[in-house]
């Protein structure tokens, strides 16, 4: 069966197999959900929402209950744009999103059932200039702001960003990434810049960026749009190379897996090339 992506820690099997570590960890059995586990090890809000869906708009109600859990999925403080989403307007969003969700399982079912696993929670709130985010101390939970005119596309394509950092958060909880502090990997000279945002960003944040770059670029190629794709892995190699300079921010598993992204990084190079030539790469914004 066809993979959402070639990265081994994309891996429905890799995914799993953390999982039933993190259970071993909270000492608890294997018929507990996932979201259980992840809840007693990290301490994040849980029996807030009423209702069982894995989509929920935020009320005013749930605020207080949220709001150290909205601060960090939100940039890691409560931003003064917050506000919640009406329920009409939010109606709207989730029933895009969970078409953008049957679109993906469609393309991908073993990854698509992997996500309800991890993920709990898509849940729905405003902040300008984000469109969505999670957390590392909140795994299993995507926080959106969608955009009026997201397509079905974008919905699908917003959730498996935020699933891949779940993925991440995962496999660093599990097995580690980095071998120094998130204060280190903040300092200036561990900055590098991000193949999503093309700005210097903390290691941490540059590292991510690369593998929802992939994971992106490989979805994109799969629904035939080059163009897109030729977009990420234009940003992607440069910060994979710059990365890979400092090796001593990681984990031998952390460098391993980043050599692994350089390898796909490159070979997504040749596979949309072969598709573009040099003028064809400039029309579409991206230098030759």
């Amino acid at each position: 069966m066809k993979l959402l992506s070639s990265l081994s820690f994309m891996n429905p099997a890799a995914i799993r197999r953390n999982l039933v570590m993190v259970k071993r960890y909270a000492d608890q059995t294997t018929d507990l959900s996932n979201f259980s586990a992840l809840q007693r090890l990290q301490h994040f809000p849980d029996s807030v929402f009423k209702e069982p869906d894995r989509h929920q708009r935020v009320k005013d109600s749930e605020v207080s209950a949220l709001t150290p859990l909205l601060a960090g999925i939100m940039g890691g403080e409560f931003p003064p744009s917050f506000s919640t989403i009406s329920d009409a307007d939010c109606k709207a969003y989730i029933g895009r999103a969970v078409a953008g969700e049957r679109h993906w399982n469609q393309l991908f079912p073993e990854d698509f059932t992997c996500y309800e696993e991890l993920v709990r929670y898509v849940i729905y709130a405003y902040r300008d200039t984000y469109s969505g985010g999670s957390v590392s101390n909140a795994i299993g939970w995507i926080w959106l702001s969608p955009q009026a005119d997201w397509t079905i596309e974008e919905y699908s394509e917003n959730i498996i960003h935020e699933y891949t950092h779940n993925v991440l958060f995962l496999e660093e909880m599990v097995n580690t990434l980095f071998s120094v502090s998130a204060s280190v990997m903040a300092e200036p000279e561990n900055r590098v810049v991000s193949a999503i945002r093309r700005v210097p960003r903390f290691f941490d944040q540059t590292y991510h960026a690369a593998a929802v770059a992939i994971v992106l670029a490989e979805f994109a190629i799969s629904g035939g749009r080059l163009k897109d794709a030729r977009l990420l892995v234009h940003g992607l190699l440069p910060s994979l190379d710059a990365m890979k300079e400092k090796r001593a921010l990681m984990t031998d598993n952390g460098y391993t897996l980043l050599l692994e992204m350089i390898s796909r990084g490159l070979a997504l190079y040749e596979e949309v090339s072969k598709s573009a030539d040099s003028q064809a790469w400039q029309l579409e914004g991206v230098p030759a």
